[in-house]
């Protein structure tokens, strides 16, 4: 169980992160005053599909320590969690 948490912690670790840089952009833009941006797709895809996705794993990996035998479940999800960052971050950055 204790690689599935070091795993699912990495991967909570960096959706939050790259909700919080998300946070910041939108922020930066707020402030210049960009007309018609941010829209509502910007700060979702930005703030909330990340923390989404870190509170998901959150409770799937409380749920699997709970139960006490899942670690291969957890080590499977954070690993998917993990892979589904390189997505993201194309299509966040203009894509492929």
């Amino acid at each position: 169980m204790r690689v599935a948490n070091i795993t699912a912690v990495l991967a909570i670790a960096l959706w939050l992160w790259l909700a919080l840089l998300g946070r910041g952009r939108l922020k930066d833009v707020l402030v210049d005053d960009v007309p018609d941006w941010p829209t509502l797709t910007n700060i979702d895809f930005m703030i909330v599909v990340p923390m989404l996705l870190a509170t998901a794993l959150l409770a799937f990996a409380w749920l699997c320590n709970a139960l006490g035998r899942w670690s291969l479940a957890l080590g499977l999800a954070s690993v998917a969690f993990l892979a589904a960052i390189v997505p993201y971050l194309a299509i966040i950055g203009g894509g492929v």
